[in-house]
């Protein structure tokens, strides 16, 4: 299987800011002393959701997607 070794652009300044200080008050992240050092070829791994509450007009059911993508190349998806 080939991948597209693209890396998507996706304009931050459409997300809205939040603090989670409160929640995660003095977390670090814990790196393993043995950690290898990282290399150029880097990938990015975006996961996208929609959700659709009570779409259906008849039963309203609700739905639900969800696509992960490794840079361009979608991997798994969740129709529901």
């Amino acid at each position: 299987m080939v991948f597209d070794d693209v890396k998507a652009t996706i304009a931050e300044s459409k997300f809205m800011k939040q603090d989670c200080t409160e929640f995660y008050r003095d977390t670090k992240e814990s790196i393993p002393l043995n950690a290898l050092e990282a290399r150029d070829n880097t990938v990015q791994l975006n996961c996208f959701v929609d959700a659709d509450h009570r779409g259906d007009c008849i039963t309203h059911y609700s739905h639900t997607c969800i696509l992960i993508f490794l840079n361009m190349a979608p991997i798994i998806w969740f129709p529901q």
